[in-house]
Order: C-alpha cells, then structure tokens, then sequence
C-alpha cells in the first residue's frame, strides 16, 4: 500500500473511524455512515476491507505496532517485565486507545500479549513463563482499565506482584 491515493484514502476512512468510535461502539458503525463521512466510496472500501470488524482489525493492528515500534526493546535473559509493562502501559494509555478498544479491552490484551511473545520469544521460551506472563497480562490489565482506584495504588500492587512471582519464579529481571 504504498500509492500515494491508497495512503489518502486509508487516512481519510481512520479519521472518520476514529470520530465515529468517539461516540459509538465498533458494531453501531455503518460502513455507508463511514465511508460517507470520510468521502470515499463504499466500493473502494470493499477493495481493502471485506466488513468493518476486518477494518477494525486493521487500524488495531497498526496502532499497536506503532505502540510497540516506540518502546524500548529489552533484550536477552534480562528482560526486564516490570518496566515494559510500566512502558505499555504508559504508551497505551491514551485517548487513541481507549476509543479504539473501548469496552473491548480483552481484545488489546490478547494483540498485545500475542505480540509480546513475538518479540520476546527468546527470552519467554517456555510454556511455564507463558502462562506466567499471560496470567500478570490479563491480571494487570484487569486491575490497571478496568478499575478504580488511584494509578499510584496500582502500580505498586503490580510492582508487589511482579517481585514476588515473576523475578523469584524465572529471574526476569528489573
């Protein structure tokens, strides 16, 4: 997708996205009502997207490998958890995000976690450590979007968690 018009179009239909997730959810979005408001036809979307979950799907995918370009990349036996998951949470903790994942918060996890195995597959190289890091995945974006409660509070709950299972079960590093 690199012609200059495909970029345009692909821009415009992510804006008018954006402004229609603002005010409803993903399975309100009509493709016309999309498509109209970011002047583009209905068919040229079709020749991306086969609907607007594929469409959806897309712009998430996008916005968390750009989330991920951004961080720092921990390398080695030393993967520091703790702080990575300082600076997800940091870097997805944004207006961008919580349009796009509003109420759908299990589907940003799922992408992230998946994508977290990817880039940390040598160093998360065991069933034992995925589950161990899937279970904090989930448990700390339970605690950390989905509940009330100062951010401070929450973060030393993490930090307490991180110290005591995942740095004494496997060594990962802080």
């Amino acid at each position: 997708m690199d012609d200059l018009r495909v970029k345009k179009t692909l821009l415009s239909l992510e804006k008018a996205f954006y402004e229609l997730r603002k005010v409803k959810p993903l399975e309100q979005i009509k493709i016309k009502v999309l498509c109209e408001n970011a002047m583009v036809n209905k068919t040229t979307f079709y020749n991306y997207f086969s609907d607007i979950y594929a469409f959806s799907d897309y712009i998430e995918n996008k916005v968390i490998e750009e989330k991920f370009k951004i961080l720092p990349l921990h390398s080695g036996a030393l993967l520091n958890i703790k702080k990575l998951v300082y600076e997800i949470y940091n870097s997805f903790n944004c207006e961008q995000i919580h349009i796009l994942f509003d109420n759908r918060y299990d589907v940003l996890i799922k992408k992230c976690e998946k994508k977290l195995f990817e880039d940390y597959k040598n160093t998360i190289n065991t069933t034992k450590k995925q589950l161990y890091i899937s279970f904090f995945i989930y448990g700390a974006s339970h605690i950390l979007f989905e509940n009330k409660g100062s951010e401070s509070e929450k973060l030393e709950m993490l930090n307490d968690i991180l110290t005591q299972y995942l740095y004494e079960k496997f060594g990962l590093g802080f």
